[in-house]
């Protein structure tokens, strides 16, 4: 397969310098910082999620194109179409190298994309083939879905896009960004090329998203990155804060006011003065205390308590809140010209190993990472990224620690608490939704099928062959 030219090493500590368009507007920025789910950019790939020999090659990924049923080994058998692992980043794809096992076979899998858009995976190896802990010898894996080669490497199944956001320097592939986020999946570059922009831009900032997803890091991300950084970050936790001491905080007080020898306080608002104020769980703050910041996020005045005069502060408000922001007063979310949806775990599976690699180099001195392989099993591996995380990246920490206390080896191995969220293999589920199903796709299903359409439908990802029936009907195909 065909790689860009790599560019190259970058020193360890180097700033993402990421490009805008420079014809466009703000809209249309904002509109191409979100990765498409479908469409002819996008293809499947099959990413390194464990390995037992090299823990440097997790990120890396193999694409599946169709027309060709390729092979995944060691180097070396028969001539015929075979998956590379390339690491992909903003600027190109750069090389990996090859699959280091001795035990994986040099014809371990056989992969092809069927007429249906359905990866089929047949091993043909000597190493045991696991689909989502589910032991097979073929099976069809579709995007999330975890290929285990029996304690030698896993991989997760995708469909991503062949193009990131274009950057002109990075840092190490798959070290953390000078900003401490984790990640090389498009998800994770979406999000640092939208950071980027609305650090530049005037106006506060609404950041919204799932609880542990990384709310507080973004902010400090934004802070750095903006002609602020030089100031001062002070953050707030405005669900602590009482009804009847609202205004201190927020604004301050003078000497002696609201009692003799009470000293002079700047309040949250002064003391950001020239920098940005993060207000963490805005959401939960009350709408009696939601009217206070109004002028202060309009015109940056504030009146300290027992002042006469009102003062001026020049900064820069972050809100953010796991909430819909549909729970603050439209007057309030108003003011908040930027909004920044974080992703939670589930939107950006192929990341977890990179955080976990992450997380245990700071767990117990870095005890539970050798040579740059994590040293969890890959039963634990596999039941990491198929969990469905409530709390993500802050439960995700919580459960690497909750297994270390409970390791008697050098391994970490399962933990009971986890809920596993693909299905086996067989209990198909779409790749696209249903009405994305194209007509050429029906036939195709229904031509390896023999014409069954409880067979097609099942292939298709489809609940019953009623539900074919009414997509045929819709495609004018009965």
């Amino acid at each position: 397969m065909a790689t860009l030219s790599c560019a190259q090493p970058t020193p360890r500590g180097a700033l993402y310098l990421l490009r805008m368009p420079e014809d466009a507007t703000l809209e249309r920025r904002s509109d191409s910082l979100i990765p498409e789910r479908t469409g002819p950019e996008h293809r499947t790939a099959l990413v390194v999620a464990w390995s037992r020999r090299d823990g440097a090659r997790l990120g890396e990924l193999a694409w599946v194109t169709p027309g060709e049923t390729w092979i995944l080994g060691r180097p070396g058998g028969r001539v015929g179409p075979r998956l590379q692992l390339v690491r992909q980043r903003p600027s190109g794809e750069e090389p990996g190298g090859p699959i280091a096992s001795p035990y994986v076979s040099r014809e371990q899998l056989r992969v092809r994309i069927a007429n249906t858009g359905v990866l089929q995976v047949h091993n043909v190896g000597r190493v045991a083939l696991r689909i989502n802990g589910v032991a097979c010898e073929a099976a069809p894996a579709y995007p999330g879905d975890v290929i285990e080669l029996d304690g030698e490497l896993i991989l997760l199944v995708q469909h991503r896009p062949i193009v990131l956001p274009r950057a002109d320097v990075v840092v190490p592939f798959g070290d953390p960004d000078p900003s401490g986020l984790v990640g090389e999946g498009p998800a994770m570059w979406a999000l640092r090329r939208r950071v980027l922009f609305i650090a530049q831009q005037q106006g506060h900032v609404l950041i919204t998203g799932p609880s542990g997803a990384g709310k507080e890091l973004v902010a400090r991300a934004l802070h750095d990155a903006s002609p602020r950084r030089t100031g001062p970050l002070i953050t707030c936790n405005v669900a602590a804060i009482p009804d009847g001491v609202a205004e201190a905080e927020w604004f301050g007080n003078r000497r002696d006011y609201p009692n003799p020898g009470m000293p002079a306080r700047l309040g949250l608002a002064g003391e950001a003065n020239g920098g940005t104020l993060l207000l963490d769980e805005i959401g939960e703050l009350p709408h009696s205390q939601q009217a206070h910041l109004l002028r202060l996020l309009d015109t940056g005045e504030v009146q300290r308590l027992g002042d006469p005069r009102p003062s001026r502060v020049d900064l820069r408000i972050i809100g953010a809140t796991n909430r819909d922001p549909s729970t603050l007063k439209e007057d309030l979310r108003a003011r908040f010209p930027h909004r920044l949806r974080l992703p939670g775990l589930g939107a950006r599976t192929e990341d977890i190993p990179l955080l976990i690699r992450h997380l245990l180099t700071d767990l117990e001195g870095g005890r539970w990472v050798r040579d740059g392989v994590p040293r969890i099993t890959p039963r634990l591996a596999t039941d990491l990224l198929r969990h469905r995380w409530s709390t993500h990246v802050r439960e995700l920490t919580a459960t690497l620690w909750a297994a270390a206390a409970e390791a008697s080896r050098d391994w970490l191995d399962r933990h009971p608490g986890l809920s596993l969220d693909t299905p086996p293999p067989g209990e198909l589920r779409p790749q696209v939704e249903p009405d994305e199903i194209s007509p050429e796709a029906i036939l195709a299903a229904l031509a390896e099928t023999d014409g069954v359409k409880t067979r097609a439908a099942k292939q298709l990802g489809l609940n019953s062959r009623h539900q074919l029936r009414r997509l045929m009907k819709k495609h004018g195909m009965i």
